[in-house]
């Protein structure tokens, strides 16, 4: 498959700008599900797990043999890891609106 060039495009300036919000993450104190397919080229695994770890309560998988498109290469097992998390984090899901 082929990124569009607007994507590209937008991408290669954030870069370019030094877009980073890495030192941010911190203030995201609810749990967190970090799903990343070790295939992906255009977000990375690695830069995945790197936020992953500037997060204060993240579980992380990386699923061996997909890219980016991996919720529809891997669908039963996404779903599978999604439900058990939130069986995990019911808090999650909970409202207090």
């Amino acid at each position: 498959m082929q990124t569009s060039a607007a994507a590209s495009r937008a991408l290669n300036r954030a870069i370019r700008n030094g877009y980073n919000r890495l030192v941010h993450l911190d203030q995201i104190t609810c749990p967190v599900l970090m799903l990343a397919g070790a295939e992906d080229r255009h977000i990375t695994a690695a830069a995945s797990l790197e936020t992953a770890k500037a997060l204060a309560n993240c579980q992380t998988h990386c699923y061996e043999g997909v890219a980016h498109l991996f919720p529809w290469e891997i669908p039963n097992q996404v779903l599978q890891d999604i439900d058990a998390w939130i069986a995990q984090h019911p808090e999650v899901i909970t409202s207090d609106r």
